[in-house]
């Protein structure tokens, strides 16, 4: 039971099916109707699992710092078992893929190569660590483009480039509000993150910058595809809450609130994804 939990812990499945969500607005900007590819979404459930594995077994030195409660940190899996584990994940989507399309087969290569190369090599690079989990996280709206049997017109695509930019900003943003709360283990790893060196208050203000970014962008959208039901989400679950956060973050201790804020982020994903859900369908 002490290893199934562990097995249950480090994966992240509530991550993993967020992830395998955020396949259902992809293909309904690029369909125009809800639409759902259940064996797609187990692959990027596969992935996301994969990755964060990965990411724990390269993270033990920093976790013994910042997050005790994690299973290698506390015994429950051991790091032979975390590599069984990962090959396994990793060897799962692959095959689940290949039956599904080459298309999705080489998509679930490029991110399985993704990220080992960010769990083991570049999460300790100045800024390419941040920008290059947004990019991943951001590549679920490109698959709509590759799958084989989901038609995207001009005007889709067009949707898609927006939601692509939109994810890719927030996880930027959401990534540096990370690296503000892992301070310790990252300088116990020697890690080069931002607010290591430009220090936590520019850090927060620096992702604050990009959140606004990324709300302006929002609005840009809705004046490019005017959907009501997507203002009134974007803006009372996404724009407003944001706003909020950040305001109450600029007067709170940027290191000890940064957890805080980036629970908060985590859970605006959900009514961003129904936006972006409302604004694809037709």
């Amino acid at each position: 039971m002490r290893t199934i939990a562990g097995i249950i812990t480090i994966i992240r499945p509530l991550n993993g099916v967020v992830a395998a969500a955020s396949l259902l607005p992809a293909l309904t900007l690029a369909t125009g109707k809800l639409v759902y590819d259940w064996h797609a979404g187990a692959v990027l459930f596969l992935l996301v699992s994969f990755g964060y594995v990965v990411n724990d077994i390269y993270d033990v030195t920093g976790d013994r710092e910042n997050s005790q409660q994690r299973p290698l940190v506390r015994g429950q899996l051991n790091i032979s078992g975390a590599w069984l584990l990962a090959a396994t994940l990793a060897l799962t989507a692959l095959g689940l893929s290949l039956l599904h399309s080459l298309a999705l087969g080489i998509y679930c290569a490029v991110l399985l190569v993704a990220l080992f190369a960010y769990a083991a090599y570049l999460s300790t690079v100045l800024v390419v660590s941040n920008l290059w989990v947004a990019a991943m996280c951001a590549s679920v709206f490109y698959l709509p483009v590759v799958l084989p049997g989901y038609y995207a017109s001009d005007a889709a695509c067009q949707l898609l480039a927006y939601a692509v930019i939109l994810s890719f900003l927030y996880h930027f943003a959401r990534e540096i509000v990370k690296d503000i709360e892992d301070m310790r283990g990252d300088l116990a790893m020697r890690r080069a993150t931002l607010p290591l060196l430009a220090g936590a208050a520019r850090s927060r203000l620096i992702a604050g910058i990009i959140l606004l970014l990324m709300l302006a962008t929002s609005y840009f959208v809705y004046f490019q595809e005017p959907r009501q039901a997507y203002l009134l989400i974007v803006t009372l679950g996404v724009n407003l809450p944001i706003a909020l956060i950040f305001l109450l973050y600029l007067r709170r201790d940027p290191s000890a609130w940064a957890g805080r804020v980036s629970i908060a982020l985590k859970i605006i994903m959900l009514p961003a994804l129904a936006a972006l859900l409302v604004l694809g369908v037709n």
